[in-house]
């Protein structure tokens, strides 16, 4: 029988022989944590990147319906702007070939929309959460054409509707840059009117 300290030798001898194999298993364990590491900053990082992509993409489409719901009221206090001011220069969403009252269009601000709507900006510093960003918005009338009769008036009346098309954009970005970051465009047709014939 082999006695305790014979043990104890044959115990130290074996680990010596070990000894390299040890230090692999820890060396190699706290790469793995490392990458590990590296890898969940990353995906934090990247995830903090996108939703802020996505904030400034939602707050832009914001901005284009702000546009579309100002120019609707525009249009609703004061009718469309009178013919003489539309004109083709700039026009974005006039389709080519197009002639005539279609070929016109008037575009519009939020500073001008602003003026019409009793001189209230459309935006303040907070509008986007006071984080150094900006925003606007343009509104374009275009596709000036006869609109069919509303229900609830009698054909008989002789009044004439115009239709025309109703196109924003909504534009997000951080303060003090010239190019917008996020661009979102909102499109509708608005059937405005009587007017006697």
């Amino acid at each position: 029988m082999m006695t305790i300290r014979q043990n104890a030798k044959s115990r130290a001898r074996r680990r010596q022989k070990s000894g390299g194999a040890v230090i692999f298993i820890v060396a190699t364990t706290l790469a793995l944590l490392a990458a590990i590491g590296v890898y969940a900053l990353s995906s934090a990082a990247s995830d903090t990147r996108s939703s802020g992509y996505y904030r400034q993409a939602t707050q832009a489409q914001y901005m284009s319906e702000l546009g579309g719901n100002a120019l609707a009221t525009y249009i609703d206090m004061s009718g469309a702007p009178p013919a003489n001011e539309w004109g083709t220069a700039a026009c974005q969403t006039v389709p080519a070939g197009a002639t005539g009252d279609a070929a016109k269009c008037k575009i519009l601000g939020s500073s001008s929309l602003a003026k019409v709507l009793g001189g209230k900006p459309l935006l303040t510093s907070q509008s986007l959460g006071g984080n150094n960003k900006q925003g606007d918005t343009r509104v374009e009338i275009s596709g000036k054409r006869p609109g069919l009769t509303p229900w609830g008036y009698a054909l008989s009346q002789n009044l004439s509707f115009t239709q025309v098309t109703l196109t924003s954009w909504g534009m997000s970005q951080p303060a003090g840059v010239s190019a917008s970051d996020a661009v979102t465009m909102a499109r509708g047709t608005v059937t405005y009117g009587p007017e006697q014939q």
